[in-house]
């Protein structure tokens, strides 16, 4: 996750609402998807986009670019799709009201939900039959839940740094954690790669936010740790690269989730964040990605010029595309034929994707069911920006071998 700390002042409030695209009523009812079967098409992104702890504004940004990029060329099928943003605030109680509106105003899905609280939200969306398109996995029920289709999963985005840290030359992993959902089963599927040793790793925990992190890193650098698997969040994971860099006797590789740390913070980090590594489903450089890639930064910079692409962003913009992709020749766009059609989607390549996602096969991963993107491309951070490096992999033997 991006969580980018803001100040805010005053008590929480109701569920943010905004609407954006063709013109409608953000608390109307009707029929699924938007009642006239010529007019605007409803879809709905669920998030944190602001909080008192933290924003996801690239989120927003990313959906708002691929909904205006699609009506601009013509629509789906001609008509026109209009999002509903709703900021969950990070409180489970406002996420569950997020996802009874979109019950309520009968959208045809939801797309790109990115949230810490998805648990107040998929279980509300799954009786409504609402598909939930690529979903950030973050909450178990993400990547169980049979309406649910998540391209960035916690678990996958840790399993791609193992081939990434083997090439590196990790010899002594480590890892700090803060131990959240999901972050476990990854950094088991991390060290689950070629030499490397999951029963070797040491491995040390930092609390969500912490910004004081010199008793873990002090503990896996005297414990000769050569690489470490940094897995907190985007307070804790610069400053334990800062902590890192200022204590390493030696080289010391650091890997990272992109979506735990922006490029901009990530250069701002000791040593201009260089060398440190990721691994990721998606595309993070123009170097050597798709035309749809570069049509991603195009709409993205058109939607805010002063917003630097990445990981989380390109994942809602992505989303989008998936829907239309589902949607297109459906004689009614509501939610139980976009479930049904998502349910049948084997080739979801947008040209966003590393590889190729097949969302009409659940995975065969014991408490999985719902993976789906299994290539992952390494990344080193070069210059302040990440750079490819190597082949892709595809991680499911990491991830079938525990």
């Amino acid at each position: 996750m991006t969580l980018t700390p803001i100040k805010r002042s005053g008590p929480a409030i109701a569920a943010t609402v905004m609407l954006v695209g063709a013109i409608g009523a953000c608390s109307s009812g009707g029929s699924p998807g938007g009642g006239d079967p010529t007019g605007p098409i409803k879809i709905e992104l669920i998030g944190t986009i602001s909080s008192s702890a933290f924003s996801l504004p690239d989120v927003s940004a990313g959906a708002q670019a691929a909904v205006k990029e699609i009506n601009a060329s013509g629509g789906v099928d001609g008509r026109k799709l209009s999002l509903t943003i709703c900021n969950d605030q990070s409180d489970p109680n406002v996420a569950a009201a997020c996802a009874r509106s979109a019950v309520q105003n009968g959208v045809a899905a939801v797309v790109g939900e990115t949230s810490l609280v998805g648990s107040s939200i998929i279980p509300i969306l799954q009786q409504a039959d609402i598909a939930s398109i690529a979903d950030v996995d973050i909450s178990p029920i993400e990547h169980q839940s049979p309406v649910t289709f998540p391209i960035l999963t916690t678990g996958i985005a840790y399993a791609g740094l193992g081939p990434a840290m083997e090439t590196a030359g990790c010899t002594k992993p480590a890892a700090i954690s803060a131990h959240d959902p999901g972050q476990d089963d990854g950094i088991r599927w991390a060290f689950n790669y070629g030499s490397l040793r999951r029963e070797n790793v040491y491995d040390q925990s930092v609390s969500s936010g912490a910004v004081d992190v010199t008793s873990p890193v002090e503990a896996v650098l005297s414990h000769g740790a050569n690489c470490i698997l940094l897995s907190g969040d985007s307070t804790s994971d610069p400053a334990m690269i800062n902590a890192v860099r200022k204590l390493e006797t030696g080289p010391v590789t650091l890997a990272v989730t992109p979506g735990a740390i922006t490029p901009q913070a990530l250069a701002s980090t000791a040593g201009g964040g260089q060398g440190v590594i990721c691994a990721s489903m998606y595309y993070l450089s123009a170097e050597g990605a798709t035309p749809q890639y570069s049509e991603f930064i195009k709409s993205l910079k058109t939607q805010d010029p002063n917003l630097q692409p990445d990981q989380l962003a390109e994942n809602a913009y992505n989303a989008v595309l998936l829907f239309k992709r589902a949607a297109i020749g459906l004689k009614t766009v509501d939610a139980k034929d976009i479930l049904n059609a998502m349910d049948h989607l084997s080739n979801a390549n947008t040209g966003l994707t590393i590889s190729p996602v097949d969302f009409s096969k659940p995975s065969n991963v014991a408490g999985y069911q719902r993976l789906f993107a299994f290539g992952s491309q390494a990344y080193v951070f070069k210059s302040g920006a990440w750079t490819p490096e190597g082949t892709v992999e595809n991680v499911s033997a990491s991830l079938t071998n525990n």
